[in-house]
C-alpha cells in the first residue's frame, strides 16, 4: 500500500473548468514544458530572412503530446511565442505564421483523437531574449538587461552572447498596445488551430512578470511605481485575451515567489494579491489559474531563495498560496512545482488545490496518469535531454516505454507480463467495484503480486485454512478475482447484476500447472489442443451457470 494510489483518491475525480464547458476525468495535468524539438521553417535556406528563427511543430511533436494524452485529461502546451521578437530559444514554436496553424492542428487533432484537452501557453520572453535570436530588438518594461550571457548560441553565432551587449527596448505605450495585440492574435490562432483554450504565461521572469517585479520595472508612469501600477500591464493583457477568445477559454500562470530569470521584486504579497483581486473582478469566468509552488525554485538554489524570502519578511518554512486561493474563490486553482508519486497523495482531497501539474516525470513516463493510479514506479527523467535542439530529436522525447511495456521486457524470461496478466485496478475502476477479494492457496500466493496491484485487494483468503463462505456474508462482494473452480463455488458471495468474476487460471488445478511450468505465460498456456477444447467447453458451461445468477463471467 506504500506506493499504490487507489482510484478513490481525489486526484482521480472529475473537475469542471472553462466555466463548465470542460469536465476533466482526473486532475493530473500535463505541465507546460519547453522541449525545443520543433523544426525551422526555412531550414534549407540559410540566406532566408528568418532562417532558424521561426520554428514549426510537426508529426514528431504530435506523437509526443499524443503519448501523454488520456481520456478526459488536460495538457498544457510548451511555451508558444506570440510574435517573432517574443521567442527566446531555438526549437521553440510560435503562433504568428501560417505554418504554425497547420503544425498545431496536427497536435490538437492527435490529443482530441484520444479524448484529451489541450491549452496553448502563450509565452513572451521579454528581456530574456536578444536580437541575435529573433532578428529584432528585445523588449521589456524598462531598460534593465539580464546579467551574464544567453547560455545558448543564437543563429549565426558560435557561442552565447552577453545580454548587456543587447539591452532591451523600453516598451512605449504604443508598443504595449501592439504587444497585447500580438497575444490576442496568437490566442485567436490557437483557437482556430483547435486548442481548447489559452494560458498566458505570467511567471518565471518572462515579460508579464517583468512588469510585476520592482527590480526590473523601474517605470514611473501608470505601468510602474507601485503594486497597483505594476499589475496594469498583466490585467490589460488578460482582458484583451479574454475579449478575443472568451473568458472561459483563457487562463493564467503565475509564480508569486519565484526567483527565476533574476526576478527579485519586492512587495510580493501586496502585488500578487492585488493582481488576483483584479483578475477575479474583470475575468470572473476565467478557466483556471495555475501557480508555481513557493517551495519550488527553478534556480536550483534553495538557500538563496530562503535568504531572499527572509529578507522580505517572509518565512520560507510556512509561506503558501492560501491567500491567493481565498481571493480566487471558485476559480479552479492549479499547483505546479516538484510534484511526484509520493508528495501528491491526499493533496486534492485536502482542498488545497483543484489539480496538480506534473512536468519532469511526464517527460519520461508517457503513461504517468496510469502509473500514479496503479502505484507503478516512475522512470527517472533525463535532464540532459530536456532541451534541444538535437539531431536525434526523438531520443529522450518519444522513445520512453509505458510501464507494461517495460515490465514485459523485464519479464522476458517467461514470467507473467502486464499485458498478459489481468489489470485488476483498471477493471475494478471500470466496474465501479466496491469490495474486492481473491482466494489463493499457499502455492499460488507468490503469483498474486504479479496479478494484483499492491493495496487493490480488500481481503485475501487462503482457502486451505479458511472457507470464504464462512468468512464473508452472502452478496457482499462486487469483484471476484479467482480460479475458475473456486469462482463457481462462491457465486453466493457476489452481488448480482452489478459484479464481475474474472478467472485467472485453468483446469487441471492451478497449482499443478504451475509446478509443471506450463503456466508461465497465462495468455498462451502450453496445453495440448484436446485439453484446450475441453477447457473451452468447461468455460462455456460456467459462463452459462454464472449468467443464471445474473453475474458476468470472463474466462
Amino acid at each position: 500500500m506504500a506506493t499504490t494510489m487507489r482510484s478513490s483518491d481525489a486526484l482521480f475525480s472529475p473537475l469542471e473548468i472553462a466555466g463548465g464547458k470542460i469536465t476533466l476525468e482526473h486532475r493530473v495535468v500535463f505541465a507546460p514544458l519547453t522541449r525545443n524539438r520543433c523544426l525551422p521553417l526555412e531550414k534549407d535556406d540559410p540566406e532566408a530572412a528568418h532562417y532558424n528563427r521561426i520554428w514549426v511543430p510537426d508529426a514528431l511533436v504530435a506523437e509526443y503530446y499524443s503519448q501523454r494524452t488520456t481520456e478526459g485529461g488536460l495538457l498544457i502546451s510548451e511555451g508558444i511565442a506570440p510574435s517573432l521578437e517574443s521567442n527566446g530559444m531555438s526549437g521553440v514554436p510560435g503562433l504568428f505564421h501560417p505554418s504554425h496553424l497547420a503544425g498545431w492542428k496536427l497536435i490538437t487533432s492527435a490529443v482530441h483523437a484520444k479524448g484529451g484537452y489541450i491549452y496553448a501557453q502563450l509565452w513572451h520572453a521579454g528581456r530574456t531574449t536578444t536580437s541575435p535570436f529573433t532578428g529584432k530588438p528585445s523588449v521589456a518594461p524598462s531598460v534593465v538587461p539580464m546579467e551574464g550571457d544567453s547560455g545558448r548560441a543564437p543563429p549565426g553565432h558560435s557561442g552565447p552572447v552577453n545580454y548587456a551587449d543587447f539591452p532591451p527596448l523600453e516598451l512605449t505605450h504604443a508598443l504595449i498596445r501592439s504587444t497585447i495585440e500580438d497575444y490576442c492574435s496568437a490566442a485567436k490562432m490557437a483557437m482556430e488551430a483547435g486548442f481548447d483554450g489559452v494560458e498566458v504565461h505570467s511567471g518565471n521572469g518572462y515579460l508579464p512578470e517583468q512588469f510585476l517585479s520592482s527590480n526590473i520595472n523601474t517605470r514611473t508612469d501608470e505601468y510602474g511605481g507601485s503594486p497597483k501600477e505594476r499589475c496594469r500591464f498583466v490585467i490589460e493583457l488578460m482582458q484583451g485575451v479574454a475579449d478575443a477568445v472568451g473568458q472561459e477559454n483563457c487562463a493564467i500562470r503565475l509564480s508569486p515567489f519565484g526567483l527565476y530569470n533574476q526576478v527579485r521584486g519586492e512587495q510580493r504579497i501586496e502585488t500578487w494579491s492585488f493582481l488576483c483581486e483584479q483578475l477575479k473582478k474583470v475575468i470572473p469566468r476565467m478557466s483556471y489559474i495555475s501557480l508555481i509552488e513557493p517551495r519550488y525554485e527553478q534556480i536550483h538554489s534553495y538557500s538563496e531563495k530562503d535568504q531572499y524570502l527572509s529578507s522580505q519578511g517572509l518565512d520560507p518554512a510556512t509561506i503558501n498560496l492560501k491567500f491567493l486561493r481565498k481571493i480566487m474563490g471558485d476559480t479552479p486553482f492549479f499547483s505546479a512545482g516538484g510534484w511526484n508519486d509520493t508528495n501528491c497523495r491526499g493533496v486534492i482531497g485536502s482542498g488545497q488545490y483543484d489539480a496538480l501539474l506534473f512536468g519532469r516525470y511526464f517527460t519520461s513516463n508517457p503513461d504517468l496518469v496510469e502509473r500514479l493510479k496503479l502505484g507503478k514506479s516512475l522512470t527517472k527523467y533525463e535532464r540532459d535531454r530536456f532541451y534541444g535542439p538535437f539531431p536525434d530529436r526523438e531520443r529522450g522525447y518519444t522513445d520512453y516505454s509505458c510501464w507494461h511495456e517495460q515490465q514485459e521486457k523485464e519479464n522476458s524470461n517467461g514470467s507473467v507480463t502486464n499485458d498478459q496478466s489481468i489489470r485488476v485496478a483498471e477493471i475494478e475502476n471500470m466496474f465501479h467495484a466496491g469490495k474486492l477479494f481473491t482466494t489463493v492457496s499457499a502455492l499460488k500466493a507468490k503469483r498474486v503480486p504479479e496479478l494484483v496491484s499492491e493495496g487493490v485487494g480488500d481481503q485475501i483468503i487462503d482457502y486451505t485454512t479458511q472457507s470464504p463462505l464462512r468468512v464473508l456474508p452472502p452478496q457482499s462482494v462486487n469483484f471476484l478475482f479467482d480460479t475458475t473452480g473456486e469462482a463457481m463455488n462462491l457465486l453466493s458471495l457476489v452481488v448480482a447484476s452489478t459484479s464481475l468474476i474474472m478467472s485467472v487460471a485453468t483446469q487441471p488445478s492451478g497449482a499443478q500447472l504451475q509446478d509443471l511450468g506450463i503456466m508461465d505465460r497465462l495468455g498462451k498456456p502450453k496445453l495440448p489442443w484436446c485439453i484446450l477444447i475441453g477447457l473451452n467447453l468447461v468455460g462455456s458451461g460456467r459462463k452459462f451457470y454464472a449468467g443464471r445468477s445474473a453475474v458476468e463471467y470472463a474466462f
